[in-house]
């Protein structure tokens, strides 16, 4: 990113941010109905428009997506807790995206910075908020199946679900990371607040 477009594109990421959380809020609040049909239409477009431009200029992180059973506060089974829980986690995901553009911008010219989290086109390495890590064939289907979920914005899956579409035949994650000895286990690869569950680690201050 050159001095000369970073301004741009900082402005253009806050436009798109600002409009998805309008759009969110508006869905939110619409009537049952046509409302919150076109309401819902317009955010999803907004959303999608931001995660385009988050991958147009490189940025790993994406914005999360909404659990559409908690958001919109007529529907069956609405949950403001987790409704409140969401947008904390888009605003979350704006300050974070924001500083990762402003960063850029203080780079000299023609300076490329490291990534902070990237991997190999087979995940056998990865680089997770600045360490480097290295797998085994399963252990990297298994980081494969948990990026994937990360990048969905919903990074939480069952043990069960990550060792099957891993192809796994074992029956505990742990021990597909040497017994729990691998360096990735309980840095990279954390347990989620749901028993029996696992997501990529999200450090509370990211590196960039």
């Amino acid at each position: 990113m050159s001095a000369k477009t970073a301004p741009t594109l900082i402005q253009q990421f806050s436009d798109l941010f600002n409009a998805y959380k309008r759009s969110l809020g508006d869905y939110h609040d619409a009537k049952l109905g046509g409302d919150s049909a076109r309401a819902a239409g317009v955010c999803d477009e907004s959303l999608e428009a931001l995660r385009c431009f988050c991958r147009d200029v490189g940025m790993l992180m994406r914005p999360p997506r909404p659990p559409r059973r908690v958001v919109h506060r007529s529907q069956p089974g609405y949950d403001q807790d987790a409704y409140d829980a969401h947008c904390e986690a888009v605003q979350e995901f704006g300050n974070d995206a924001g500083a990762w553009l402003a960063e850029r911008a203080e780079q000299p010219k023609g300076e490329q910075p490291r990534p902070a989290v990237c991997h190999s086109e087979d995940f056998r390495g990865a680089r997770w908020y600045g360490t480097d890590y290295t797998f085994t064939p399963y252990q990297a289907a298994c980081v494969k199946v948990l990026w994937a979920a990360w990048e969905s914005g919903s990074p939480v899956l069952s043990q069960s679900t990550i060792l099957d579409r891993a192809g796994s035949d074992g029956s505990k994650l742990r021990d597909v990371f040497d017994k729990g000895k691998h360096p990735a286990w309980e840095t990279m690869i954390v347990a989620a607040e749901r028993k029996g569950a696992y997501r990529l680690a999200e450090p509370a201050a990211r590196p960039l």
